[in-house]
């Protein structure tokens, strides 16, 4: 069955196989139910996870999925899809980003990420990225965004696939000051 969430979930249980069975999980904004920001968001901490055949439906600002100091994650087969841009006034309101990637190794193959605001995949704090196959990025957002903080390890990006296509992947490097 399709789940539908409307807190933080996090998923910490290490040595795990998600097979989502093209089954959907819905994240629905609670901005109303508390003080007005939304906790409503997905999170895996998990260590040596597989995790396929999923759509994810983002109704909330936050990134659709966050990898939060994972490691050895597989993800395939994914497709996370952000508020629709017709439907939100303010263009605030939008889901900023597809997938959040913090101190993480991670391997993606076909990914689908859409309506995202800012940036589809948003690699940070040290991660390492292997992208296996071509992925489908969202219309106008950044496809991947490396993000360095001072004192923070570099990101490392490999692309085994050799992407060439500019809707396939588009890096841009952000440095903080």
């Amino acid at each position: 069955d399709d789940l539908d969430i409307n807190e933080k979930v996090e998923v910490k249980a290490n040595n795990i196989t998600i097979d989502g069975a093209s089954h959907q999980i819905n994240i629905i904004s609670n901005a109303s139910t508390n003080d007005g920001t939304n906790t409503s968001s997905l999170v895996v901490k998990s260590k040596n996870a597989v995790i396929s055949n999923l759509t994810i439906n983002n109704d909330t600002t936050k990134p659709g999925l966050t990898l939060y100091g994972a490691e050895n994650v597989e993800l395939s087969n994914i497709q996370i899809v952000g508020k629709d841009p017709a439907t939100v006034k303010d263009k605030k309101d939008r889901s900023g980003v597809a997938l959040d990637i913090y101190k993480t190794t991670v391997k993606l193959k076909n990914i689908t990420s859409s309506n995202s605001l800012y940036r589809d995949f948003q690699v940070r704090g040290g991660s390492q990225v292997d992208i296996l196959s071509p992925n489908i990025h969202s219309e106008g957002a950044v496809h991947i965004q490396s993000i360095q903080k001072p004192g923070e390890a570099v990101n490392i990006i490999r692309d085994k696939y050799n992407n060439e296509s500019k809707e396939v992947l588009t890096i841009a490097n952000l440095m903080y000051l």
